[in-house]
């Protein structure tokens, strides 16, 4: 059991921080059909860099086309 905790708080991206942040975390996807997928899915996710981080961690282990 946890004994001690430290409270951090971390604020979440701007909007152009995530569009950053996206493009660097997964360069190698291809926009596709829709270029604001990924400004779609930022806002979807409120802009938090954890939920962020997951996604894209997603994105580059499923193989293309899936």
């Amino acid at each position: 059991m946890w004994r001690t905790a430290t409270h951090l708080s971390v604020d979440g991206f701007t909007h152009n921080e995530a569009l950053a942040f996206f493009a660097q975390a997964v360069p190698e996807v291809p926009v596709g059909s829709d270029p604001h997928a990924a400004a779609q899915i930022a806002r979807s996710c409120g802009y938090l860099p954890v939920a962020l981080g997951q996604i894209t961690g997603h994105m580059r282990s499923t193989p293309a086309g899936h």
